[in-house]
């Protein structure tokens, strides 16, 4: 079977096993007030990861990114804010996962990308183990988005959400850093460098909201986490 070409010739983008079937929003589209100009990035997906594998994961990173960036960003108040009128008026489903999710929010410190101390705002004491496999989710998307092939379902994607600043001066993450960045309006933004050492070694950074940042580098199976 084809891994690149239409909906339905092709595997998913996300688990490289299952026919692509339908199309998924790579960044979750609750994230934004409006459809961005120039439109979403969706890519080709089976119905199992695009409605089931990482539904309520997404529904905690949405809220969970939204509580962290209400400090600084107007947009992300409003998009939470109208998160919470529509479980509180039960237009949204699992109501009852944000809802337990938006009470768990509490003052935390807030900082820059360079870790300078900003003051207090909302967030919420990250999990990174759905944290994580969302991260990966839209990596693999952008992955495919940005080279029009599969990363291969075995291939390693490290991810790290909020990073210290010590890890931002690492020389991979200062060069991922310096690259031009994509936008999808005032929400997200991402930056990618590809390593000369393999088609699959590549170095990214997301920005939601220009205030939370996760870094992620992927390459081969046998690479040992700690020196990705």
């Amino acid at each position: 079977m084809k891994n690149r070409g239409t909906v339905g010739a092709m595997l998913c983008v996300y688990c490289g096993e299952r026919e692509a079937n339908t199309e998924d929003h790579v960044v979750p589209e609750g994230f934004f007030e409006a459809a961005p100009e120039g439109g979403y990035i969706k890519v080709p997906a089976c119905y199992e990861c695009n409605n089931k594998r990482y539904s309520r994961d997404e529904e905690y990173f949405l809220v969970a990114i939204l509580a962290e960036a209400t400090a600084t960003s107007n947009i992300a108040s409003r998009v939470l804010d109208r998160l919470v009128a529509d479980h509180r008026s039960g237009r949204r489903r699992r109501t009852g996962l944000a809802v337990s999710l938006l009470e768990k929010v509490r003052p935390v410190e807030v900082r820059s990308p360079g870790g300078i101390y900003l003051g207090t705002g909302p967030g919420l004491e990250l999990d990174t183990a759905r944290v994580n496999p969302v991260l990966e989710k839209i990596v693999r998307g952008l992955f495919f988005h940005r080279f029009q092939r599969l990363l291969p379902p075995g291939a390693r994607v490290v991810v790290e959400i909020t990073p210290e600043p010590d890890r931002l001066r690492s020389p991979l993450t200062a060069a991922t850093l310096a690259q031009p960045p994509s936008l999808l309006g005032d929400v997200f933004m991402h930056r990618v460098y590809a390593l000369s050492e393999s088609p699959d070694c590549t170095s990214w950074a997301l920005g939601f909201y220009d205030a939370v940042l996760a870094i992620a580098v992927t390459g081969p199976p046998q690479v040992p986490s700690e020196v990705m």
